[in-house]
């Protein structure tokens, strides 16, 4: 079976959902590729030495797609600390006083936007450096202004799964008074998978929503005719735009504002990136009112550093598992880990129409998301719902919550296993 999970994640791998920019397919497509010329370990199994270089040639590729994605748009972006992406001499500052403003601008800065989310109580300002500075420079400099002030980059957040028959098992049950939030690449308004008017679809980067699969696939678990909520009103935030700027930390902040005044009681978010104060501040502002925030792991592999949003304390995080309940061998693993369901072995639309496989912690996280949702409208409380969705959860590996599968599995009960939903196509 680990064989099968192997070949899956070498080919698939190749066609990954991106938002912003195309990961490169130099990928191996056939496990004899990563055969090492030299002896294997005799006191490691060949499978987990394979799963081993499989995820550090994942890691190669994704650095190599960043560091294109900088070179294509050097204007715009350049690298932060971590192998991250940010925008280029661009800081986010929360809560900003007069004094700080005013000699940070007599240093050479400048203000880019000053903006207040008034749902969220929260404020922040962009500003550029001065020219020439990088960004790295550029932080200290107003650290040194105020030691005590709040700073970050502008973060760059990247989607954390990939497409590779339309899928049933789901109940008919519709839920047209529930809402549900989506932070994410594009979702189309309108499509054969979402009754009119379900969707209600915003950007927050660029000039309109572009519509990317991995917005539509994320929609679609949440609330198409075999979603976890059929028929939930989604409120989709479009933080890309297809601008390479797209996906930076005060998208996000913006489009949490969003839900808050919208009053949007839970919202998945299926992509990942490095911790971000500013972001750090508007997710606690938007979870200290009761609403929960779901994301996924990431893929980055089990001995990866914490991705955030998922990471941080006031968030639910979601892992991923196959139909025999197996981890994703590339899902992050970490105390912060909360619940596991399916990331994998399903299948979901895309823009063209067709249905395709779908792997990644980006899938499991909505499934997550949709009980929660529905199990708060039934008990009228987040943290109610968290505490149901708690008990009703399966137990994997070691006994209790565990940094593997967390408090245990959930949603599988939906599905059906991928052979006989695809036999039945």
């Amino acid at each position: 079976m680990r064989i099968h999970v192997l070949m899956i994640l070498l080919v698939g791998f190749a066609g990954i959902a991106e938002a912003q920019f195309r990961l490169p397919t130099r990928l191996p497509t056939r496990v004899p590729d990563l055969l090492p010329d030299t002896p294997l370990d005799p006191t490691e199994s060949l499978i987990d030495q394979l799963e081993d270089r499989v995820l550090d040639e994942i890691e190669d590729a994704r650095n190599d797609a960043l560091n294109t994605l900088v070179r294509a748009n050097g204007d715009l972006l350049e690298r932060g600390p971590g192998g991250s992406v940010v925008l280029r001499g661009e800081v986010l500052v929360v809560d900003p006083d007069i004094v700080l403003l005013t000699l940070a601008q007599q240093s050479g800065f400048r203000i880019i936007e000053d903006r207040t989310e008034p749902a969220l109580g929260l404020r922040y300002v962009r500003l550029r450096a001065p020219n020439g500075t990088r960004v790295q420079l550029a932080l200290q400099i107003l650290r040194g202004l105020d030691p005590d002030g709040l700073f970050d980059y502008n973060t760059i957040y990247m989607p954390s799964g990939m497409a590779t028959a339309y899928q049933g098992g789901f109940a008919a049950q519709i839920h047209r008074n529930l809402t549900v939030g989506i932070i994410d690449a594009g979702v189309p308004a309108r499509s054969p998978v979402f009754a009119a008017g379900q969707v209600e679809a915003r950007h927050f980067r660029g000039t309109s929503v572009v519509p990317h699969d991995h917005g539509l696939q994320v929609a679609a678990i949440l609330g198409s005719g075999n979603g976890v909520i059929p028929g939930a009103q989604i409120l989709a935030a479009d933080v890309y735009g297809g601008q390479p700027t797209g996906g930076s930390a005060d998208t996000l902040i913006r489009a949490l504002g969003w839900m808050a005044e919208a009053d949007v009681r839970v919202v998945n978010i299926s992509i990942v990136g490095p911790e971000n104060l500013a972001l750090r501040a508007a997710v606690r502002r938007f979870t200290a009112q009761g609403r929960l925030i779901v994301a996924a792991v990431g893929n980055d592999g089990a001995n990866a550093r914490p991705l955030y949003p998922a990471a941080y304390d006031d968030v639910v995080a979601v892992t991923g598992v196959n139909a025999d309940d197996e981890i994703l061998p590339e899902a992050v693993q970490g105390d912060h880990v909360d619940f596991a369901a399916r990331g994998m072995d399903m299948v979901w639309p895309s823009l063209n129409n067709d249905y395709v496989q779908v792997r990644g912690t980006s899938f499991a996280s909505p499934i997550v998301a949709g009980l929660l949702a529905h199990q708060t409208m039934l008990s009228g409380s987040t943290e109610a719902a968290l505490s149901a969705l708690t008990a009703r959860a399966e137990d994997l590996g070691r006994r209790g919550h565990d940094r593997v599968y967390g408090h245990g599995l959930v949603g599988d009960s939906v599905f059906q296993p991928a052979s006989a939903r695809l036999a039945g196509n």
